[in-house]
C-alpha cells in the first residue's frame, strides 16, 4: 500500500499497530495482544516500521542477531515469522505478513498504524492552519500529539533498527508541538501552557521555537521578568554550549518585550508566531528526515537532555512514559523517583513529561526552609490548578483541602509532580497521601521525587512512600549510579579517563557532568571542588550576589530583586558560570548541590548580614510569606521579627491543619520572644502544648504544658493554672499514668470552683468524667458529666455542654446497653458537623473501643471505615493510633494475625502513647505463641507493666487471660495465673460493662482446673459452661471468630469437636495450639524446637 496515495481516514478509533511508545497490537475490543518474548517482538516492530516494503531474510536476521547471528538464524527466524502471523490474526484490523523475493513484507491499512496516522495527522495539520485557522490546527494536531504513548519503541531500548524513524519521529513531534503550541497562543491559551512550554524548554533548551513560545506565553501572563529571564537563560545556554548568539528572531521578541509592543497581547497572537519558520516549511524539513547519526547526532542529543544526560535510564523513563499516557486515557498511577543528589530525577521527570501526551502539567516542589510552609508545594501551583482552599484566609480541615485538591486534579487528565519530597511538610505529604489513595479514580500521574537516606521513620512523607511501595496503583523506581559505561558515554570526546572520572564520582551524574565541563582542570575531589572551580574567575563582589541567592533555599523571589540594591550587571557575568537559573518566579541555583557548594563559601560571621539583606527586601517588596521570613530572620538572628513571623506562620499552618509546621514555628516564636509579660510566655506554650498533643509528642506536649503553671501563677491567673492541671491529666492518661491523670484533674477542679471560674471548673469535671469512665467508675462519670453539663448551661458555652453530653453517652453505652448506640452515634455527628474534629475523633475512638469490648466485631469494622479516614485526613494522630490499636484487636479477634502484626508494628513503633500499647503489646505476643508455643516475652512484659500503671479493668483481665493461655500452652506454672487472677476476676465480676473480660478470663481459669466464680457472663461463654459445645461454637463462628470457636471445640471431650478445632487452629497458622489441642498436653521446649 502506497501511504501516500491512501485515502485519509482520521477515525476515533485507536491504531491497532503502536510504535509510538511501546510496541502494541490492539485487538477488536482494543486491549492489547500478547506478544511473547523479545525477538518476536523486534521482528514485528521492524516489519510495522516498514509497512508495505520487503525485508530481506539477511537484513531481519542482522535486526535481530547482529554479529551474534548463528547459522541456524534463518530458521529461527521462520519459528519467529510463525509467532508474529498469530498475533497479527489477533488484531483489530486485517494485517498480512508474506514471504516475497527473498524477505518478508508486512502490510496493513496505513492508518492503522500510529506513526503512520500522525505523519498524516501532522500534514493535515498544516494544511487546516493555512485554510481554517488555530482552532482546527488545535483539534487536529492535537489528535496528532495523543497518539504517543511514550517514546518509540521505549520498551524495546529502542533496538539500533529503529534509529533513523526514532529521530524522523521524534523531529516530527517536535514539530507538531511547536504548531499546536503556535495555536493555543493564537487562541489565547497563554497561562494554560506555561507549564507545558517549561518542561518542554527544559527538554530541548535549543530549540529557540520553544523558548520564543514560553517568553510570549509567560508576557501575555502578565510575567514580562519571568519572559526576560527565559530569553536572557536561553542566551546563556547557547553561547556557553554550542558558542551562537540567539536568533534574530528572538532577539527582535525580546526587544518588542521591552518596548511592550502591542503586537504582542492577545489580539496579535498570529503576527507574533508568525515570526517563525512557518509550519509547511518545518514540517517539510522534517520528512525529508534527519541527518546520518553519528558523533554529532549523539551531541545534539546530549544538549537535547540538558546539562545532564538521560543514560542509563530507559526502563525508569518508559515507566514515567506510561503512567503518563495512563492518565492520557483517564488511569491513575503514581511512581515515586528516589535517588541520591545529582542521580538525575529531576532530568528524568522533566523528560518524560516533555514527552508525554498533551495532558495538563503541574509542578511544584518542596522547600528546604529550617521549618517549610504549610501547603506550600500546593500553595505554588493552586491558582493554576483550581484548587483554591489553600490560599484562603479562612480556617480549613485538612479535609477540605484533599477534597479540593482531589476535584481539581480529576476535572481533566493531569501530571503533578512534586520534586524534592524529603522537604515536605507534614500537611502537603497527607493531602498527597489522600490523593494517592485514590488514584485509581483519577485521571491522574502522581510522580513525585525524593532521596531516600534523608527519610526517616517519623519524617512526614514516609506513609506517603510506604503507600507507593504498596499500593498496587503506586510504585517506587530508585536510580542506581551510572556505570563505568555511562560515564564512559558522558566524558567521551572530553580526554578524560572515564575509569578514573567513575572511581573519583561514584557513578553521580551530576559530579561528573561538573566534571567534563572543565575537562582541562585538575580532577576536582567533590562536587564541591566541581562546583567552587566554576567561580574560580568571579570577583569577590559578584561572588557575594551568589552567596545572597544560596541563603535562599527555594528562589531568591522575582519580586526582592529591584529592592536588594544589587548590580545588576552582576547576573550577566554570573550567566557564565552556568549555575544560577530562573524558576518559578525567582532566581535559583540550577542544582542543590551548587547551592550548597555556594553557601559554604560565606564566612563565619557573614551569613545574618545576608540574611538580613533578604528580610529587608522581601519587607519592602510586600513579599507576604511567613514561613520565608522566618527562615531568614531567624538566620538573620533579628529575634523580634523572628517572633513575629513565626507566630504569623503558625496561624497558617493551623489554617490549613498543618499541625506539625505550627508546632515548630511555635517553638520558634516562644525561643526569639523577649516580652518579660508571663502570661504572653504561657499563652504560647499552651498554644504548643495543644498542638504537640495533637500531633503525638507526649512528653514534649506535657512538658510545654507544666511550663505553664508558674507562669500562669505569675500572671494571676487561676484559670490559666487549672486548665493547665486539666491538659496535663489528659496527657498522663494518655501516657499511662492513671492515677496521676485522676490526681491533676481534681486539683484542677479544685482550682478552678475556688477562683469561681466556671468554664474551667465545668472543663475539669469533665476531663474527671473521661478518666472515671475508663475506670469504669460510670456513677462518679455520669456525677461530673452532670455537673459540668449545668456549669455549661450557666456559661452558655456549647462545646463544653456537647464534650459533657459526649462523655454521658460513653458511661451509658459502657453497660452493654444496645439502646444507648444509637445515641453515641448520633452525637458524634452533631459534633462532627459543629467542626469540633478533635471531639469528634475522641467520640469515635470510644465508640470503636466499646464496641470491640462488646464483640460487635461488624459494627466496629465500619466505624473504623469512618473513623481513621477522618483522623488521618485532619492530622488527629493521638486518635489514628488509638484506632489502629483497637483495628489490631479487631483483627486479632478475626484471626487476621498478619495485618493485626502489621497494625501492632505502625502503632508501637508511631506513637509516644502507652496507653495504646497494651492491646497491640498482647496481640504480638499471643500470635507468637499460638503459632510457635513461645510468646513474645518482650511484648509480655511491656503489657503487664502497662496494665499496672493504667489499672483499669477493662485492661487488667486480658492480660491475666493472656499469661493464662500461655500456661495453658506451654505448661509453665505462673503465680500471677493460679494465685493473682482469681483475685483479680472476684474484683471485677461485678463491675457494670465488664462481663466481657470476666467471661474471657474465666473461661481460661477454667481450661487450667481453676476454680472460680463469675457470676453472669455473656452468651457463647455461658453457652460453654453448660456444655452447649455446638451452640457456643456457632456463636463465635457467627460474630467472625475463629480461634475462639476453636478453643470451646477443643474443651468438648467429643473427639469430632476436638479435631475441628485442630483444623481450625492450623488454618490460623497457629501450630502450636493445634498441637496442645490434638495431643493434649502442652507444648513442651522440644516440642518447639
Amino acid at each position: 500500500m502506497d501511504v501516500a496515495a491512501a485515502p485519509l481516514t482520521l477515525t476515533a478509533m485507536e491504531p491497532a499497530f503502536g510504535v509510538l511508545g511501546p510496541l502494541l497490537v490492539r485487538d477488536p475490543a482494543g486491549d492489547p495482544v500478547p506478544m511473547g518474548g523479545q525477538k518476536p517482538r523486534e521482528l514485528l516492530a521492524a516489519l510495522v516500521l516498514h509497512r508495505g516494503q520487503i525485508l530481506p531474510v539477511d537484513r531481519l536476521v542482522d535486526h535481530l542477531w547482529g554479529e551474534a547471528a548463528s547459522a541456524g538464524a534463518a530458521t529461527t527466524l521462520r519459528t519467529y515469522v510463525g509467532q508474529v502471523r498469530r498475533i497479527l490474526d489477533r488484531a483489530a484490523v486485517p494485517a498480512t505478513l508474506e514471504s516475497r523475493g527473498g524477505g518478508y513484507c508486512f502490510d496493513t491499512d496505513p492508518t492503522a498504524v500510529d506513526a503512520e496516522l500522525f505523519e498524516r495527522q501532522v500534514r493535515e495539520g498544516q494544511r487546516v492552519t493555512a485554510t481554517d485557522g488555530p482552532a482546527a490546527a488545535d483539534e487536529v494536531l492535537g489528535r496528532a500529539l495523543d497518539l504517543w504513548r511514550g517514546d518509540v519503541l521505549v520498551d524495546l531500548g529502542p533496538p539500533e533498527f529503529a534509529a533513523q524513524a526514532v529521530l524522523h519521529l521524534g523531529e516530527l513531534r517536535l514539530v507538531a508541538w511547536e504548531t499546536w503550541l503556535d495555536a493555543q497562543l493564537a487562541l489565547g491559551r497563554h497561562r494554560a501552557v506555561v507549564t507545558r512550554l517549561q518542561a518542554l524548554v527544559d527538554e530541548h533548551p535549543f530549540r529557540e521555537r520553544f523558548s520564543a513560545q514560553l517568553m510570549l506565553a509567560l508576557y501575555r501572563s502578565g510575567r514580562q521578568a519571568d519572559a526576560l529571564a527565559v530569553s536572557a537563560a536561553t542566551r546563556l545556554r547557547l553561547a556557553e554550549e554550542l558558542g551562537l548568539d540567539p536568533s534574530p528572531e528572538l532577539r527582535d521578541l525580546e526587544t518588542s518585550m521591552l518596548q511592550q509592543d502591542p503586537d504582542l497581547d492577545a489580539v496579535g497572537a498570529a503576527e507574533a508566531t508568525q515570526r517563525w519558520s512557518t509550519v509547511s516549511t518545518a514540517v517539510s524539513a522534517a520528512a525529508a528526515g534527519p541527518a546520518a547519526p553519528g558523533l554529532e547526532a549523539h551531541a545534539a542529543r546530549s544538549l537535547a537532555q540538558g546539562h545532564m544526560e538521560l543514560l542509563e535510564r530507559e526502563h525508569e523513563r518508559a515507566r514515567l512514559s506510561e503512567a503518563i499516557a495512563a492518565a492520557a486515557r483517564g488511569e491513575g498511577s503514581g511512581l515515586a523517583v528516589a535517588g541520591d543528589a545529582g542521580t538525575g530525577k529531576s532530568t528524568l521527570v522533566q523528560v518524560a513529561c516533555a514527552d508525554g501526551p498533551r495532558i495538563r502539567l503541574l509542578r511544584s516542589g518542596c522547600e528546604a526552609l529550617s521549618t517549610p510552609r504549610s501547603l506550600g508545594p500546593l500553595r505554588d501551583i493552586a491558582t493554576e490548578a483550581g484548587f483554591t482552599t489553600v490560599l484562603g484566609e479562612d480556617d480549613v480541615v485538612l479535609t477540605q483541602v484533599c477534597e479540593d485538591v482531589l476535584r481539581a486534579l480529576t476535572e481533566e487528565p493531569t501530571v503533578l509532580v512534586v520534586e524534592d519530597l524529603h522537604w515536605v511538610d507534614a500537611a502537603t505529604a497527607d493531602v498527597l497521601r489522600f490523593v494517592a489513595r485514590r488514584i485509581g479514580t483519577a485521571p491522574l500521574a502522581l510522580l513525585v521525587t525524593y532521596r531516600e537516606h534523608e527519610i526517616g521513620p517519623r519524617h512526614p512523607a514516609r506513609q506517603l512512600l510506604g503507600d507507593m511501595a504498596n499500593h498496587e496503583r503506586l510504585s517506587t523506581l530508585t536510580l542506581a549510579p551510572l556505570s563505568e559505561d555511562g560515564v564512559r558515554r558522558l566524558v567521551e570526546g572530553s580526554g578524560l579517563d572515564p575509569h578514573q572520572v567513575h572511581r573519583l564520582a561514584g557513578g553521580n551524574p551530576f559530579f561528573v557532568t561538573e566534571i567534563v565541563k572543565d575537562p582541562d582542570r585538575p580532577l576536582p575531589r567533590t562536587v564541591r571542588d566541581a562546583v567552587l572551580a566554576r567561580t574560580a574567575d568571579v570577583t569577590d563582589a559578584d561572588l557575594e550576589v551568589l552567596q545572597l541567592v544560596a541563603t535562599a533555599p527555594d528562589r531568591l523571589d522575582d519580586r526582592v530583586l529591584p529592592v536588594l540594591d544589587l548590580d545588576l550587571s552582576a547576573f550577566g557575568r554570573l550567566e557564565d558560570t552556568g549555575l544560577l537559573t530562573h524558576a518559578r518566579g525567582g532566581l535559583a541555583f540550577r542544582h542543590e548541590l551548587a547551592r550548597q557548594a555556594i553557601e559554604s563559601t560565606i564566612p563565619i560571621g557573614a551569613a545574618p548580614r545576608l540574611h538580613l539583606r533578604v528580610v529587608d527586601a522581601l519587607e519592602r517588596a510586600g513579599v507576604v510569606e511567613p514561613a520565608v521570613l522566618t527562615h531568614h530572620a531567624v538566620a538573620a538572628r533579628d529575634a523580634e521579627r523572628a517572633h513575629r513571623y513565626a507566630i504569623a506562620a503558625a496561624d497558617e499552618s493551623v489554617r490549613s491543619g498543618a499541625h506539625h509546621e505550627a508546632a515548630a514555628f511555635l517553638q520558634v516564636a516562644i525561643d526569639h520572644l523577649r516580652s518579660t509579660d508571663p502570661a504572653e510566655r504561657a499563652a504560647l506554650l499552651q498554644r504548643l502544648s495543644f498542638e504537640q498533643y495533637t500531633v503525638n509528642t507526649l512528653p514534649d506536649a506535657i512538658a510545654s504544658a507544666r511550663a505553664t503553671v508558674p507562669l500562669w501563677r505569675a500572671a494571676g491567673d487561676e484559670a490559666g493554672v487549672a486548665a493547665a492541671h486539666e491538659r496535663i491529666a489528659v496527657m498522663e492518661y494518655f501516657s499511662a499514668h492513671g492515677d496521676e491523670a485522676e490526681d491533676l484533674a481534681d486539683r484542677a477542679a479544685r482550682i478552678a470552683a475556688d477562683s469561681g471560674a466556671k468554664l474551667a471548673h465545668g472543663s475539669a469535671l469533665a476531663t474527671r468524667a473521661f478518666l472515671a469512665y475508663h475506670r469504669s467508675d460510670l456513677e462518679l462519670a455520669m456525677a461530673c458529666t452532670q455537673q459540668a453539663g449545668a456549669l455549661a448551661d450557666e456559661v452558655d458555652e456549647e462545646f463544653l455542654r456537647s464534650r459533657a453530653q459526649l462523655i454521658q453517652h460513653f458511661a451509658a453505652l459502657a453497660t452493654d446497653d444496645p439502646a444507648a448506640r444509637e445515641p453515641l452515634a448520633e452525637h458524634i455527628e452533631h459534633v462532627r458537623l459543629q467542626g469540633w474534629d478533635d471531639m469528634a475523633s475522641t467520640g469515635y475512638s470510644q465508640l470503636v473501643t466499646l464496641d470491640l469490648e462488646h464483640r460487635r466485631l461488624s459494627e466496629a469494622d465500619r466505624v473504623l471505615a469512618t473513623s481513621l479516614p477522618f483522623a488521618d485526613e485532619r492530622g488527629i494522630e493521638i486518635c489514628s493510633y488509638w484506632q489502629t490499636s483497637v483495628r489490631a484487636r479487631l483483627r486479632h479477634a478475626r484471626g487476621e494475625w498478619d495485618d493485626a502484626l502489621a497494625d501492632v508494628e505502625k502503632v508501637l513503633e508511631g506513637t509516644s502513647m502507652p496507653v495504646a500499647h497494651l492491646w497491640p503489646s498482647l496481640v504480638a505476643a499471643l500470635v507468637s505463641l499460638r503459632r510457635t508455643g513461645e510468646p513474645d516475652r518482650s511484648a509480655l512484659g511491656r503489657a503487664w507493666e502497662l496494665m499496672r500503671t493504667i489499672d483499669e479493668p477493662l485492661r487488667r483481665l486480658p492480660v491475666f487471660s493472656a499469661l493464662a493461655e500461655v500456661m495453658w500452652l506451654t505448661g509453665v506454672p505462673d503465680d500471677r495465673v493460679t494465685g493473682q487472677a482469681p483475685q483479680e476476676l472476684a474484683a471485677v465480676r461485678t463491675v457494670r460493662g465488664a462481663h466481657w473480660v470476666v467471661g474471657e478470663l474465666g473461661a481460661w481459669l477454667d481450661r487450667l482446673g481453676i476454680p472460680v466464680e463469675r457470676g453472669s457472663v455473656p452468651a457463647p461463654f455461658a453457652l460453654a459452661a453448660e456444655g452447649r459445645t455446638d451452640e457456643a461454637a456457632a456463636w463465635w463462628a457467627g460474630n467472625g471468630e475463629p480461634y475462639a470457636e476453636a478453643l470451646v471445640l477443643a474443651d468438648s471431650g467429643e473427639e469430632r469437636h476436638r479435631a475441628r478445632a485442630v483444623r481450625l487452629m492450623e488454618d490460623l497458622g497457629a501450630r502450636a495450639a493445634a498441637a496442645r489441642v490434638r495431643d493434649g498436653m502442652p507444648v513442651t521446649p522440644a516440642d518447639r524446637r
